[in-house]
């Protein structure tokens, strides 16, 4: 994921949130629920001091699509080591 925060806010703070808002937003789909791109865009951009944020397939440059379950018991999580998050101003 590529993040982007306002001039006048700590990346590294603002990183941490947006981090914890994910993990939650995640955390809180209930079992056989799509993870929609643009609910979890949402979820991070929710978060004050964000001024943008895209999220990519893990190690590409393709923008992640919706993500479904395996099968309809399974629910999507995931950890705070599982993401990967680079200042989009730092080029």
């Amino acid at each position: 994921m590529k993040l982007s925060v306002n001039f006048d806010v700590d990346f590294n703070a603002v990183e941490l949130v947006v981090r914890r808002s994910i993990i939650a937003f995640i955390g809180n789909l209930a079992p056989s629920e799509t993870l929609y791109t643009s609910a979890l865009i949402e979820a991070a951009r929710s978060v004050s001091g964000v001024r943008d944020v895209a999220f990519f397939n893990r190690g590409t440059n393709t923008p992640l699509d919706n993500q479904y379950p395996a099968t309809p018991r399974a629910a999507i999580r995931t950890n705070s080591t599982s993401i990967n998050i680079s200042n989009s101003e730092a080029v």
